[in-house]
């Protein structure tokens, strides 16, 4: 039986990974770390039975960065279509 501190993330974690990061992000965490690209792809899909927490971390921020951003242009988006919308009324 695994103890707590050995277990793959959880697979909505993983879900939510593989929409967030980028190949070039999952390249950018590998090289701060020193770790082959794989090592990245295995902890993402709950391949890697013990992965490091601090790469975890790392991914779990670069991606609610990233989704903070892509809210940030869909609002962007959203407002210049309203405008349009307007223009054209």
């Amino acid at each position: 039986m695994n103890s707590k501190g050995c277990r793959p993330i959880s697979s909505l974690l993983s879900k939510l990974l593989k929409k967030s990061l980028a190949t070039s992000e999952i390249r950018a965490i590998a090289d701060k770390y020193h770790v082959h690209y794989n090592t990245i792809i295995n902890i993402r899909d709950r391949r890697k039975k013990d992965p490091n927490k601090q790469i975890l971390k790392d991914m779990i921020r670069m991606a609610i960065s990233h989704q903070k951003q892509t809210i940030e242009n869909s609002k962007m988006f959203l407002q210049q279509l309203e405008k349009e919308l307007e223009r054209l009324m």
